[in-house]
Order: C-alpha cells, then structure tokens, then sequence
C-alpha cells in the first residue's frame, strides 16, 4: 500500500510539473509575438516616416494590417490607459502615440499588448510591451 501512494503523488507531482512547463513556453511564445508585432510597427513607421490612422487607404496602414494579420496577431481595442494623443487602433490590439518635441521633430512611441488568454477562464491580463522609434520629421546637415 505504501508503495501506491507514493506512485500516485509521484505521478501527480510530475503531471503538475508538465503543466507548468508547457505554460512557462507558451508564454514565451505570446511574449515573442507581441514583441515581433511591435518591432514590426516601427519598422513599417520608420520607413514611411508617418503615421495617420484618419486616412485608411495609407500604406503604412495597410502594411501594418497586412503584417499583423499575416502573424496572427490578435486582434482588439487598444487598452487607452495614458494622456497621450492616441493616434491608431485599427482593429488589432496596439496603440500608436505621436509626441511632438522642440525643433519641428517628432516621435512615436509603439506599444502592444501579450495575449495570455486562458481556455476555461479567458484572458486575465495582457501586459504591455512598448518601445520608440528614432526621432522624425527633420533633416540633418552635416556640412
């Protein structure tokens, strides 16, 4: 008998011990995600040097949907926790901040959100993950 419960609480210890691996990677992999969606926002941003979320039919903006879309980012309304002027929310779950500084420059500061959703309990928090890109809207001489 005694041998018995020893198996029992040895296989439930490493059913326990499974569960939290296998949880510990796919968290990594929605951090990766939201990560990779954010780096790839301010690339699309850095390259057009703009950002207007007024005009739909703007190619930064298809870009980004289309990049989005072919990650299988998830998809939401933006978490509008600062201030800021928030600029996009195009049916994917990240906000866009323009912040305009001294000397006709400007800014953009990019965040997203990882997606822990849960399949009995649902989503219970979703962590920003945010970053800037390079200072825009002026040109250097270096005469």
């Amino acid at each position: 008998m005694r041998e018995a419960i020893g198996s029992s609480l040895l296989l439930s210890v490493v059913v326990v011990f499974v569960g939290l691996i296998i949880l510990f990677f796919v968290n990594i992999l929605s951090y990766s995600k939201a990560y990779k969606a954010k780096n790839r926002i301010i690339e699309i941003i850095e390259k057009y040097e703009t950002y207007s979320e007024s005009n739909s039919e703007s190619s930064e903006l298809n870009e980004i949907k289309q990049s989005l879309q072919d990650m299988g980012y998830q998809t939401g309304e933006c978490k509008n926790e600062d201030s800021k002027d928030n600029i996009a929310n195009s049916g994917y779950k990240y906000c866009v901040y323009r912040i305009d500084e001294e000397g006709g420059t400007y800014y953009y500061k990019v965040k997203t959100y990882v997606q822990f959703y849960f399949p009995i309990i649902g989503e219970l928090f979703n962590p920003p993950v945010q970053s800037e890109t390079k200072i825009l809207g002026k040109s250097y001489d270096y005469d």
